[in-house]
């Protein structure tokens, strides 16, 4: 293989390592996301939250604490 071909394997083999390493990440990013999404999705839902504040201030609370445990 000539210097040039050599010069030219080792900037693509370069480039490929670097989107790999771009993918990994991409992929990490997107399991902790979908991680997140999973734990709201979990809690109450916000209809449900809104219920319990009329329902409070049926019962004549001027203010609501609305508290999202982490």
């Amino acid at each position: 293989m000539t210097m040039q071909g050599e010069g030219l394997q080792q900037y693509y083999l370069q480039h490929i390592h670097e989107l790999q390493l771009l993918v990994h990440q991409k992929n990490h990013n997107l399991n902790c996301l979908e991680a997140q999404c999973n734990e709201l999705n979990s809690r109450e839902s916000v209809d449900q939250m809104l219920a319990q504040m009329n329902l409070a201030k049926e019962f004549g609370a001027d203010l609501v604490k609305v508290r999202l445990d982490s």
